[in-house]
């Protein structure tokens, strides 16, 4: 049997709508996940967390995509050119997970990026829709994806 892993608490729920940064309300109407991979609640604020219910099969790579297209990094394969980089959730650990609960206010994650120093950085801090990826490699232009969600967060 595997635990949850807690990397948080981030809430979300579709379907809600709410003012963006630039004080438009958003929707979330499309679909919000692939597969079997759920995100519930799929919408949350910055005092709560959502679960990431995670496909039967997924690789080492998780990743959050934030409402601009960053992408933070929870969990990677471990990297001979970049050692410096250590995820909040070792690629071990992630394996014997079926769930992530996530915190919306603590969740921190690694943007990978030029230059970058390794830092973990908090991830929800824009209102908006974020996205989570997992797969076997995120790190490509084209990766194939083991499963996404989505949840809508309102700051």
């Amino acid at each position: 049997m595997r635990a949850a892993f807690v990397l948080g608490v981030v809430l979300f729920a579709v379907g809600s709508a709410f003012a963006d940064g630039d004080g438009v309300s958003r929707k979330v109407t499309r679909s919000v996940q692939q597969g079997t991979m759920v995100c519930s609640p799929t919408s949350v604020r910055s005092n709560q967390s959502f679960t990431v219910h995670l496909p039967e099969n997924y690789g080492p790579d998780v990743a959050i995509v934030d409402p601009v297209g960053r992408y933070f990094f929870l969990s990677f394969r471990p990297s001979a050119s970049a050692p410096k980089h250590i995820p909040p959730i070792t690629e071990q650990a992630l394996r014997s997970q079926k769930t992530l609960v996530i915190n919306a206010n603590s969740a921190k994650g690694i943007e990978l990026a030029v230059g970058s120093s390794g830092a973990w950085k908090k991830i929800f801090g824009k209102s908006g829709v974020y996205r989570v990826l997992i797969s076997q490699t995120l790190e490509t232009e084209a990766p194939v994806l083991d499963g996404w969600c989505e949840v809508l967060f309102e700051k």
